[in-house]
């Protein structure tokens, strides 16, 4: 899984109280981005200002059992999505909220004609000066100084609304002052390890591909052969299905490298690309060919093409030079998203700068793919929570739609990446200790996608592992992989399987049970780690694929790479073959597919061996029967999958 280091100015709403009662403070940093910043002088009176109000949405005490209601396979409306117009609908923030907002608005100053709303109704946007802001706002605003760039913009410390508006407002952040680019993510995709061609196969087979050695490696014809996957997807490819997958910008797979990965593996194949979706320009460069611009991208497209064969495969690009994020693809699939852009985390259109996107954003234009999967992410304790709250429900929304998203969990185990350490501090909150409290990943911790970890072959691993199950090492009696554990270093420590509990999102009722049990297997362990997690959230992954020692091409060369980035993948393509059959059978898309996976347990290979440790605990989870969060519910079965969702509505 690669990592995005987005750590930037926050508009974060905590409430507390203040010297006049009818007023509600709202911070504007996070501990992590704060130390990013320098504040200098405080902003001349006239400079310009946009106070951007993201409206209150409604129907949100209500929005999981609408999603429960199409895809709990329980439910009489299972399989009966809601068309876009439905879903914004549904969410559109109240007439009488928005209402008072202006009113509050007027009474203060700001005359209508500088108070516009969007098109979608989701926010309204302010212009006004640093001045007037701050008599609006009860603030202050100054010149702040990114350390790294010397990039500067306008901004406060806090500001207060009055406590009437809460019901109204979601939270409001602001945009003045210098540049609103970004500068470009860092990106943590899987680390290669370079081999030759040669000692990595052991003959070729009839169609002319490699012939691999799948106890020790991962290809396409190994997870085949582990999974029961087909080597075509079964029938014609439906007009209506569609499998997408995020990259940010820079991210770039290179012509050369997919020929030389199906030229080894599937040739077949040679000639074959994705389909590329710009979003705000989409930038993609073949001109500096580097690990961290090409193996993410890479691995990605050769695996999915691969394995879906003959689906297209959409390349959905997000951001010009500067940098792109999730929020800027979830915006250009939903116009009513549009209002949750935050100008002090995310890339903001248009941009001047040489080789910006100096067009408005993309907005409500994109069409979003059936299937979506993401194999970036960040840690949960760098965004604001009401950040992370409006993009995940945004994975709901799109699971109303029929919309499968699939993330990776995520590479080191409790923590969300590698040095200089990204583990929560317990004395500042923020993610920059090699110990201390566990750091989930988000989106994979957002209980409406489906998150994904990692398993390898015990034949992969140095030494052998033991059983962790409650029957003392025993098998279930569902059948199981021949050799699949969880994905670890063999030295017992480095990269491994990612997972844990949200801190930000609550355990969701399809999980309640899986998770209860785990607790119950396991509470002697869990001592041990007691007071550096959060046991009350959402239990990441869902389920599990082989994440480890595959086989990819990249500058000219076939090397291996390990990662729950090349796992997600695998079951977000699985997903999207069984979409075409339904589609064929004159069935709807799956959508959002975790409380069939969680009511339909013996569709899954139960991986119950292995562990991931992190944050200065050896041990920190283990894998145990049933649902863990180390791997999940355990591996997919092609064939069992396909006989349960075929089944369905």
């Amino acid at each position: 899984m690669a990592t995005v280091y987005l750590l930037l100015l926050s508009a974060q709403v905590l409430a507390s109280h203040t010297a006049n009662s009818h007023l509600v403070q709202k911070r504007q940093f996070t501990a992590e981005a704060a130390k990013h910043w320098i504040r200098g002088d405080e902003a001349h009176a006239h400079s310009s200002v946009v106070v951007h109000i993201a409206l209150a949405q409604r129907n949100l005490g209500s929005a999981v059992a609408a999603l429960m209601s199409v895809s709990d396979p329980e439910s009489p409306e299972y399989g009966r999505h809601w068309v876009p117009e439905q879903v914004a609908a549904y969410f559109s923030p109240s007439p009488e909220g928005v209402r008072n907002v202006r009113r509050w608005l007027n009474d203060s100053g700001i005359p209508p004609h500088r108070v516009s709303c969007a098109a979608s109704g989701g926010y309204l946007e302010v212009k006004s000066t640093a001045a007037e802001a701050s008599r609006l706002l009860g603030t202050r605003f100054y010149h702040f100084i990114r350390r790294s760039t010397g990039e500067r913009r306008i901004a406060s410390d806090e500001h207060h609304v009055p406590r009437s508006l809460l019901p109204a407002i979601d939270y409001i952040t602001t945009e003045g002052g210098g540049s609103t680019t970004k500068a470009t993510p860092k990106r943590h995709a899987p680390r290669p390890r370079t081999r030759s061609v040669p000692s990595m196969l052991v003959g070729r087979q009839n169609d002319g591909g490699a012939k691999v050695n799948c106890s020790v490696y991962t290809a396409p014809v190994c997870l085949r052969e582990a999974y029961g996957i087909p080597h075509a997807s079964p029938g014609s490819v439906h007009p209506n299905n569609s499998f997408g997958m995020y990259q940010i910008a820079w991210a770039t797979w290179l012509p050369e490298d997919l020929d030389l990965f199906y030229r080894t593996f599937q040739p077949s194949l040679v000639g074959r690309r994705p389909l590329v979706e710009p979003v705000n320009g989409g930038y993609m460069q073949t001109d500096i060919q580097i690990s961290p611009f090409n193996l993410e991208p890479n691995l990605n497209f050769q695996y999915a093409i691969a394995l879906t064969n003959p689906q297209p495969i959409i390349n959905v690009q997000v951001g010009d030079m500067y940098g792109g994020n999730i929020n800027n693809m979830l915006a250009a699939f939903d116009k009513y998203y549009c209002g949750s852009i935050d100008p002090s985390i995310d890339p903001v259109y248009p941009n001047s700068q040489p080789g910006g996107w100096n067009s408005s954003a993309d907005c409500g234009i994109i069409r979003p793919p059936k299937v979506l999967s993401i194999t970036y992410g960040d840690s949960e304790a760098n965004f604001p929570r009401k950040y992370l709250e409006r993009q995940c429900l945004e994975f709901l929304k799109l699971g109303l739609m029929g919309i499968t998203v699939v993330a990776a969990s995520g590479d080191y185990g409790p923590a969300s990446g590698f040095s200089p350490g990204t583990c929560i501090d317990p004395s500042t909150g923020a993610t920059n200790a090699t110990t201390g409290l566990f750091s989930p990943t988000f989106p994979a911790s957002c209980p409406w996608l489906t998150s994904v970890g990692g398993t390898m072959k015990t034949t992969q691993r140095a030494s052998g592992t033991t059983g962790n199950s409650t029957t003392g090492g025993k098998r279930p009696p569902r059948p199981l992989p021949t050799n699949e554990t969880a994905w670890s270093h063999p030295s017992g420590s480095g990269p491994s399987s990612g997972g844990g509990f949200s801190r930000i999102f609550p355990s969701p009722a399809y999980q309640s049970r899986s998770v209860t049990s785990y607790f119950s297997a396991e509470q002697s362990h869990l001592r041990t780690v007691k007071g550096l997690h959060s046991p009350s959230g959402r239990g990441f992954p869902d389920v599990s694929a082989l994440a480890y020692s595959y086989l990819a091409a990249m500058h000219g060369r076939i090397i291996t790479a390990s990662g729950t980035s090349a796992s997600a993948p695998v079951v977000a393509a699985v997903v999207s073959m069984l979409n075409n059959e339904r589609l064929n059978m004159g069935k709807e898309t799956l959508g959002f597919i975790n409380p069939v996976l969680y009511r339909h347990k013996h569709a899954m290979n139960d991986v119950v061996t292995g562990g991931m440790g992190g944050c200065g605990v050896a041990e920190a989870y283990r894998a145990v029967e049933g649902w863990d969060p180390v791997t999940g519910l355990g591996s997919l079965d092609y064939d069992r999958w396909r006989e349960v969702f075929l089944g369905l509505p």
